[in-house]
């Protein structure tokens, strides 16, 4: 699919259905309720020389027309996207739901400042709620980061987890299989050597496992050339959840369909 019919596609939608969009690497959009929400959208070029993007972004952010709500679970540049940024302030100034550091970043190294009344400062345990949806902020044992978080979203057709850059951490994200999670993205890659940045397969497996998710998305795995890995091997893995793969540009319905 060419990139602008894509975005033509997640704008344009009128599904009844919630529909997820996978956009590759951390970035999911949602089209619910009349709502579009982009989570740790990144559309920009490579911004570290020590990782090489793969694949050229899925949405030129210069066409972007609309957009409701932005999720930032982090600062690091491939989910807090400067490029991603400037173009969501000049053509469409949405909400955004981030950590406190995150927010620094973009004054800050950015020099953006976006009106307040559009920034929701968030850590574990803040909980939102608007036309139907409602948004809680969870704890990330992503180590890398100054901040971090995940979030859980409650929309019209079923319950969304997004990891963000999470490691597995034992009992960490347990309270989830309580909640009854419909689609869980968590972030799954082969670490280069000296580094502990993606949960590879064992603890991809585990978080899976303990989240307990009707289906469990792997993402991040495509992104970068350092720390590519095929996510299929683990679809015959599933333990008390389904784990599928999406492909870049690729959809997933909520309501999940019965098999």
């Amino acid at each position: 699919m060419d990139t602008g019919d894509l975005l033509k596609e997640i704008e344009d939608s009128q599904r009844r259905e919630t529909t997820l969009w996978y956009l590759g690497g951390p970035s999911i959009a949602i089209r619910t309720g009349g709502k579009l929400i982009y989570i740790d959208p990144f559309c920009g070029p490579s911004v570290n020389p020590l990782w090489t993007r793969r694949f050229d972004p899925l949405i030129d952010p210069g066409k972007i027309r609309a957009a409701d709500w932005v999720l930032i679970s982090h600062e690091h540049r491939d989910h807090c996207n400067e490029a991603t940024i400037r173009a969501f302030e000049e053509r469409v100034r949405p909400e955004y739901f981030m950590p406190y550091h995150t927010l620094e970043t973009i004054r800050g190294e950015f020099g953006l400042e976006i009106d307040p009344s559009r920034v929701h400062v968030v850590s574990p345990g803040s909980h939102f709620e608007s036309k139907g949806i409602i948004l809680e902020v969870f704890p990330s044992a992503d180590i890398t980061a100054r901040e971090a978080v995940s979030f859980l979203m409650a929309l019209d057709h079923g319950k969304v987890f997004h990891a963000g850059d999470s490691l597995y951490a034992p009992s960490l994200f347990a309270v989830l299989r309580e909640v009854a999670v419909d689609v869980a993205f968590l972030p799954l890659g082969k670490n280069p050597e000296g580094w502990n940045v993606y949960p590879e397969e064992e603890d991809f497996i585990q978080m899976a496992s303990e989240i307990g998710a009707k289906v469990t998305v792997p993402i991040h795995w495509d992104l970068w050339k350092e720390s590519y890995m095929d996510p299929r091997p683990l679809e015959k893995r599933s333990q008390g959840t389904e784990i599928r793969m999406l492909i870049r540009g690729s959809k997933l319905l909520l309501p999940l369909k019965r098999a």
